[in-house]
C-alpha cells in the first residue's frame, strides 16, 4: 500500500501573514520545455485583523494573538508533510511594528511547521512586484502597482520585472478604520478627514512617483478586489456599455465617489447595503475606500485593474525558486510561468500567446479561423484608414475573436456563440485587462447573433470590428476558399457604406441571402454602417 501522507514534489505552498488576513495558497508545478507553470489547487483565507488588534503601545492583545494561532494550527495541517523547500511563509507590517511580535513568530512556526519569515517593506515590494507580473494584464512600458494592506501601504512602479521606484507606508485599511471609523459611524466630515490624513501620508513620497510615466496602474491588495467586486455588481462605473455584462476587475474615481456616497447615505457600517460586499470586508471597507480614494486623487489615476492576490504569487514564486537545481540561473515570472531569463521573449504579446493556447485546448479549426482572418485584416485596414491610438489593439482583438469564435462548440451547436462568448468572460485570460476581455466576449457573441437583440449603441467602440467579423462568418460559412472582389467603402449622409458587386454576389445564391440578410438587420441597429450591393 502506498504512503498517503506523502506530498508530491510538484506542490508548492505560498502563505502571506498580513495585517488584515491570512492566506494559503496551494499550486502545482508543472514543468514544460524549462519552464515551470502554476496551477492553483487550493486557496484558504482566514480574516483575523491583526493590526486591529495592537494597542497605543504596538502590541497585540491576546484575543487576536490567539485567532492568529488557531488560524496557523489550520493551515499547519494543510500543509503537512510538505518538503520545507517547497514553501514560502512572509509575514508582513504588523509582525514588523508589534513589539510582542516575536512570541507569536514562535508559536506560530511550532504549529505551522515551517519558518515564519518576517520581511522587510523592501522585500514586501520586491514581492508585490514580482506577484503582479504573474497576475496582471500585459503591460509594455511602466506599471504602477498599488497594495494596500491592513497596516501598510505599498506603491512600486516598475517595468517588467525591474523595479524604478517603491515605498511601504504606515497606511492601511484595518488602521484607518481604527482611526476614523471604530464607533461604526460615517459622515461627510469623517470620511473627509480619513481621506485628508491618507492624503498627507501619500504626498510625503508622491513627487517622484509624478516624475515617471506610466501606461498601467494595478491594484492587487483585498481591498481593491472588494471594491472592484461592489463597482461591478451595481454598475457604478462610467464604462461604454458593451453587449457582454461588466466582467468586472475595474475601478474609477466614479465608482469610488458612488460607494463613498452610499456610505455616507448609510450613516453606519452597519446599515451599509450594497451588492458585492462580503461580510468579513464590511467592517474595513470605510478606511479601505478613504485610503483608496486620496491615491486616485493624488495620482490622477483614471482607472485601476484589479488582480488576484500579487504577494501570494509572489510567495509561490520565491517557493518555486528554492526548489530549482540552477540556483545561479536567472528567472522571470509571468503569465503564472516562470522561465529562464534566456528563454525568455519580453517583446511578444502575451495575450496572443494565452490565446493560441486556448486554440490548441478547444481544437479550433484553425483553416477557418485564418481564412476568416485574412478577410477581416484587409476589410478593417479599409473601413479603418485613419489610424487612431486604438487601431492596433482592435485589430489584434478582432484576429483573436476570429480564432476563439467557435470554441463554445465544445458545449453544444445551437447557440454555441453564447457558449463561447462565456467561456472567454469567465475563464482565466491573465494577460488581458478587463475591457479587452470584454471587447473580444462582445465580439465573440455577436458575430452571428441578432443584431436587434444585442445591447449595441451607436458609441460602440467596435462597430468596424463587429461589421468585419459578420461579414467574414457569411461569406465563409461553407468553409471553402473563395475569391471575394474588393469592397469598397464610402460615405454618403453620415453613414459609411460598404459596398458589394452585385455580378459577382448573384454566383453565389447562398451568400447573397446571407448578405441580404445582413443590409437589413444593420438597417435596424444604431450603426453608421450600410451595406450595399451594386
Amino acid at each position: 500500500m502506498k504512503d498517503s501522507s506523502k506530498i508530491p514534489d510538484q506542490l508548492v505552498a505560498g502563505i502571506d501573514l498580513g495585517s488584515n488576513s491570512f492566506k494559503l495558497m496551494i499550486a502545482r508545478v508543472k514543468e514544460h520545455q524549462g519552464s515551470f507553470h502554476l496551477q492553483e489547487i487550493d486557496t484558504i483565507k482566514s480574516t483575523v485583523r491583526l493590526a486591529n488588534g495592537l494597542s497605543d503601545e504596538n502590541k497585540l492583545d491576546d484575543e487576536t494573538i490567539n485567532k492568529a494561532l488557531n488560524t496557523l494550527m489550520r493551515f499547519g495541517d494543510r500543509i503537512q508533510n510538505f518538503p520545507k523547500k517547497n514553501v514560502c511563509v512572509i509575514a508582513t507590517n504588523t509582525f514588523r511594528i508589534a513589539k510582542n511580535a516575536k512570541f507569536l513568530i514562535q508559536e506560530g512556526e511550532k504549529l505551522l511547521g515551517f519558518p515564519i519569515n518576517v520581511i522587510s517593506g523592501e522585500d514586501e515590494a520586491r514581492l508585490v512586484f514580482t506577484g503582479a507580473e504573474h497576475v496582471s494584464p500585459v503591460c509594455d512600458d511602466n506599471r504602477f502597482v498599488i497594495d494596500i494592506g491592513g497596516s501598510s501601504t505599498e506603491l512600486i512602479v516598475g517595468k517588467s520585472d525591474k523595479i524604478k521606484i517603491y515605498d511601504s507606508l504606515q497606511l492601511g485599511c484595518v488602521t484607518t478604520n481604527k482611526k476614523f471609523f471604530s464607533d461604526g459611524k460615517v459622515d461627510q466630515k469623517t470620511m473627509d478627514a480619513a481621506i485628508n490624513d491618507s492624503l498627507e501620508i501619500i504626498r510625503s513620497v508622491s513627487k517622484k512617483y509624478k516624475q515617471l510615466n506610466w501606461n498601467q496602474v494595478v491594484g492587487s491588495s483585498g481591498t481593491c478586489r472588494a471594491i472592484a467586486d461592489m463597482i461591478s455588481a451595481n454598475h457604478l462605473n462610467d464604462n461604454p456599455i458593451l453587449p457582454v455584462k461588466d466582467l468586472g476587475g475595474l475601478i474609477t474615481l466614479v465608482g469610488l465617489e458612488a460607494i463613498k456616497q452610499n456610505l455616507i447615505e448609510a450613516k453606519t457600517i452597519d446599515n451599509f447595503k450594497i451588492s458585492g460586499l462580503k461580510s468579513e470586508r464590511r467592517p474595513v471597507i470605510a478606511g479601505g475606500i478613504s485610503v483608496l480614494i486620496a491615491i486616485f486623487k493624488e495620482f490622477n489615476i483614471e482607472s485601476m485593474e484589479v488582480s488576484e492576490s500579487a504577494i501570494i504569487y509572489g510567495a509561490l514564486h520565491e517557493a518555486i525558486l528554492n526548489k530549482m537545481v540552477n540556483k545561479g540561473e536567472q528567472f522571470i515570472g509571468s503569465l503564472k510561468r516562470i522561465t529562464p531569463s534566456n528563454g525568455y521573449d519580453k517583446k511578444s504579446d502575451r495575450r496572443h500567446q494565452e490565446v493560441i493556447d486556448w486554440v490548441d485546448q478547444f481544437s479550433v479549426d484553425k483553416i477557418q479561423a485564418y481564412r476568416m482572418i485574412d478577410f477581416c485584416n484587409q476589410l478593417y485596414k479599409t473601413i479603418k484608414s485613419k489610424k487612431d491610438d486604438n487601431y492596433k489593439n482592435s485589430k489584434k482583438i478582432l484576429e483573436w475573436a476570429c480564432l476563439l469564435h467557435e470554441i463554445g462548440l465544445v458545449v453544444n451547436y445551437r447557440q454555441y456563440q453564447q457558449h463561447s462568448s462565456y467561456i472567454i468572460s469567465n475563464k482565466e485570460l491573465t494577460a488581458f485587462s478587463k475591457s479587452d476581455q470584454a471587447r473580444l466576449a462582445s465580439l465573440v457573441l455577436c458575430h452571428r447573433s441578432r443584431l436587434d437583440k444585442m445591447n449595441l449603441s451607436a458609441c460602440y467602440l467596435d462597430w468596424a470590428s463587429l461589421i468585419c467579423i459578420r461579414l467574414s462568418f457569411i461569406f465563409f460559412k461553407k468553409r471553402t476558399d473563395i475569391e471575394i472582389p474588393e469592397i469598397i467603402v464610402d460615405q454618403k449622409d453620415g453613414k459609411v457604406l460598404l459596398v458589394i458587386n452585385e455580378e459577382w454576389i448573384n454566383q453565389y445564391p447562398f451568400i447573397k441571402f446571407g448578405i441580404m440578410k445582413e443590409s437589413l438587420s444593420l438597417e435596424k441597429a444604431e450603426s453608421i454602417y450600410r451595406i450595399i450591393v451594386k
